[in-house]
């Protein structure tokens, strides 16, 4: 009786895993060993096997349903061969390597400007120019440390140290109601960027209104031929600047102009146009309106400004 249950086991195992060849016919197994159905849970009772007989699962019942699909190096059983994933995501899909050679606009990030070289190296007599901070440059490329950058007429290479892809590491925008002293680094990189025009930097002074609207006017590729006069105080542009090649002064306001005017009791004011309105009512940015080094934005209805008898200066 032993002998011919574990034979009907081991023909069971050699069934299920497709060795057909080797596999004795179940039949082989007589009524009489096996005279009443029996369960695989039931094969661990051994005194069942006189009341039993084995019931195969339906996948293995059927082996025409058994595809083989290789994985790795391994043969498994499975239902059905299953479509391998592509992640079709553009977040995740790679770029080729040719676009990481694709040139790109940098911006000098030494407070004290970069030299460009006629080749990378320490080689005597090579600087073509200087390139000052916040300028932007085309990169082509790098070579160790230095990057290969094109600006204007000029081409040649920088130390990639000096440069970054960030603008806003070099360009500052200033928060409305906050306070730009001397020390504060936005206030330092605005002098870098003006070349410290004023010289309130050697001063210690905060932020001054004609440095930031020398800013403001250097951000839109526009600049001042000044001339010899002193001091360049508010209040005293329009006076100072007529006459000057690309300076036009108008009683009506316009956008990316300067407002100038006077005030009863300390001098006058500068405030940079950024929008008029068909109403007549202006936006304005400046600093020093009322607390010295404070950036504000005041927006201005036609009956305000009016009442200041303004001039707007136009910097073509």
């Amino acid at each position: 009786m032993w002998y011919a249950f574990w034979s009907v086991v081991h023909d069971l195992w050699l069934f299920a895993v497709g060795n057909l060849d080797t596999a004795r016919p179940l039949l082989s197994a007589t009524a009489t060993q096996l005279p009443a159905p029996l369960t695989l849970l039931q094969l661990a009772d051994v005194s069942s096997l006189t009341t039993s007989v084995i019931t195969l699962p339906a996948k293995l019942a059927n082996p025409s349903i058994l595809t083989p699909r290789k994985v790795t190096s391994e043969v498994v059983l499975s239902e059905e061969i299953s479509t391998p994933f592509v992640d079709t995501d553009p977040a995740t899909i790679s770029l080729p390597s040719t676009r990481l050679h694709e040139p790109s606009i940098m911006y000098v990030s030494a407070l004290t400007g970069t030299v460009c070289l006629q080749e990378p190296g320490g080689v005597f007599d090579a600087i073509i120019t200087t390139l000052s901070f916040g300028t932007a440059v085309t990169v082509a490329g790098f070579s160790g440390r230095y990057a290969h950058v094109q600006k204007g007429n000029y081409t040649g290479w920088v130390l990639k140290d000096d440069i970054t892809p960030h603008k806003q590491d070099v360009w500052p925008e200033l928060l409305t109601w906050g306070m730009y002293g001397a020390k504060n680094p936005d206030t330092i990189k605005i002098r870098a960027l003006i070349n410290d025009e004023f010289g309130a930097g050697a001063l210690a002074l905060p932020l001054q209104a004609g440095e930031y609207v020398q800013l403001r006017l250097l951000q839109d590729k526009r600049t001042i031929i000044w001339p010899t006069g002193r001091p360049r105080l508010p209040g005293g542009w329009q006076s100072l600047l007529k006459g000057t090649l690309g300076i036009h002064s108008t009683i009506t306001p316009k956008t990316d102009t300067i407002m100038e005017w006077q005030t009863e009791n300390d001098g006058g004011r500068l405030a940079y146009v950024e929008a008029v309105g068909l109403d007549g009512v202006i936006t304005t940015s400046c600093v020093g309106l009322v607390v010295a080094g404070q950036y504000t934005k005041q927006v201005w209805g036609a009956g305000d400004w009016k009442e200041l008898r303004p001039v707007f200066i136009e910097v073509s």
